[in-house]
């Protein structure tokens, strides 16, 4: 298996114990304390997927909210830039 994230299995491991699943959407633990969203990266996801501890239904689901949350960043960044 071809890892994108991480070197080992062990650390694909290891990073999902950092993370929960809320709503089909994976977010790192960091997420509960500051209320943000913090989405992984989709190769992170794609990791997770691979060793089956998510679905496809989950990884999909969080790629485009990550996606959605990425351009509504860009977009107030660069509009409070004007």
């Amino acid at each position: 298996m071809k890892l994108e994230a991480n070197k080992t299995i062990k650390e694909v491991f290891d990073n999902y114990n950092r993370v929960f699943i809320e709503n089909n959407l994976v977010r790192w633990n960091v997420a509960k304390r500051d209320g943000l969203k913090h989405y992984p990266f989709e190769e992170m996801l794609n990791d997770f997927y691979n060793c089956d501890l998510i679905s496809k239904t989950v990884r999909d689901a969080t790629v485009k909210a990550r996606e959605k949350d990425d351009e509504e960043f860009w977009d107030n960044y660069f509009n409070n830039k004007i």
